[in-house]
């Protein structure tokens, strides 16, 4: 029985590139559609449930052709939009099911499912996103205040096929279980409050790993990337970005 859920928020406001410039380089070419089409190339519409924020008519037209079972349209923004499937997912689920909540801007390699599994026996929360802020120094211009010396205060833990480590924070892709989410439910609002223009995910991890204990895992390489940040090392990501289809 699978019982991942995955809540993929895609919306056709803002940036269509990410929120860096990515003209000249390879990612350039990247779009929402291929991001999704890469997504469901590595977990298919099984338990699929996309939420079409302040979507066209022909991006819901495209997502629905896709198979997906379950396209809830709605007009909410990034931080009510993210609220919004944390409350469908705790209401909705049962307390083991795992919930992989997957923004609009990542790729992943063909192999990512696999690693939610893994992970999620190691920690509660899983990021399948190695980010490169991980690894460059706050004094030297880094965006993570707790990198020193080329990295983050860690252990590496042995996962069934690779090995993953703890991490201190990520984005709003991350997985976990349903029982987890509703545990930590009071946090979660308190980081992603309506009028805020955006969820305050850095301070959201930092808070649940350090006052309630609880453990962020990666895997070692990383599984996807932010299109628009740095990407995962030591992964093809330029013959992934190759091979996308927009259609």
């Amino acid at each position: 029985m699978n019982n991942l859920h995955v809540f993929y928020r895609i919306s056709d406001k803002g940036n269509p590139l990410g929120r860096t410039e990515l003209g000249g380089t390879y990612l350039e070419t990247v779009t929402r559609r291929k991001c999704f089409n890469n997504f469901l190339d590595a977990f298919g519409t099984e338990n699929l449930h996309v939420i079409c924020d302040n979507c066209n008519n022909d991006t819901i037209e495209f997502i629905k052709k896709k198979g997906v079972g379950d396209v809830d349209i709605t007009a909410l923004g990034n931080t009510r939009s993210f609220m919004y499937l944390i409350d469908r997912a705790t209401s909705e689920l049962k307390e083991n099911d795992i919930v992989y909540s997957c923004e609009d801007d990542y790729l992943h390699t063909p192999d990512a499912r696999q690693y939610i599994f893994e992970g999620i026996r190691l920690g509660d929360y899983v990021s399948l996103y190695d980010s490169m802020d991980k690894y460059l120094n706050a004094d030297e211009g880094g965006n993570n205040p707790l990198i020193y010396e080329g990295g983050e205060d860690t252990k590496v833990l042995l996962g069934e096929t690779i090995h993953f480590k703890k991490s201190n924070a990520t984005t709003c892709t991350f997985a976990s279980l349903v029982a987890t989410l509703r545990e930590d439910y009071p946090i979660i609002a308190k980081y992603n409050q309506p009028h805020f223009p955006h969820p305050y995910d850095f301070a959201f991890f930092r808070e649940i790993i350090d006052q309630i204990g609880r453990v962020l895992v990666n895997p070692l390489p990383g599984k996807a990337m932010h299109v628009g940040l740095e990407p995962s090392p030591f992964v093809p990501w330029e013959d992934i970005v190759k091979n996308l289809k927009e259609d």
